[in-house]
């Protein structure tokens, strides 16, 4: 009785380790015919990621009052109260990194070049795969470094927004 036990349960966690597994497969790379010269006639193209991916921030709904509020008060002239809106919004949701972009923008326009490229990197470094956001946040450090005489640093910070793309 104990055998049968021990075989019935071998057996079927074999079974289950069997159904657990993916197959492994992979598609192949793409292969476009073409005259490469060495006779075959086919040429097999690596995988490319699309150059630019659109992607449209989302807030809640209490973000979204303080971001409106936020650029009212900045049209308004008072940078202040729109720097602590923007404050606001980030302890609501602190890994968003359009707001860490907004706040950035904000510092800048208040003089404080630093700031500004400090919140802009954290921006970048929560964008993921958002190139138009990180290659905005470049252009914002290239144009803080060109404010402060780094002509050679807001080269390289140029040349990072276009290898995004912009």
């Amino acid at each position: 009785m104990n055998r049968l036990i021990i075989i019935t349960t071998l057996a079927l966690t074999i079974l289950l380790v069997g159904c657990s597994g993916g197959s492994g497969y992979r598609d192949p790379a793409p292969v476009t015919s073409g005259q490469d010269g060495g006779g075959s006639g086919a040429v097999v193209s690596a995988y490319q990621a699309p150059r630019s991916l659109e992607i449209k921030p989302t807030y809640s709904s209490p973000v979204e009052e303080l971001l409106r509020l936020s650029k009212q008060q900045q049209g308004e002239g008072n940078t202040v109260a729109a720097v602590a809106s923007v404050e606001r919004a980030l302890r609501i949701e602190p890994r968003n990194a359009y707001l860490w972009n907004r706040l950035a923008r904000l510092r800048l326009e208040q003089g404080q070049g630093s700031r500004a490229v400090e919140l802009a990197a954290k921006s970048r470094s929560l964008a993921g795969a958002d190139n138009q956001l990180k290659a905005d946040n470049w252009r914002l450090i290239a144009k803080v470094r060109q404010q402060s005489g780094d002509t050679a640093g807001a080269r390289r910070a140029v040349h990072e927004a276009v290898l995004l793309g912009e």
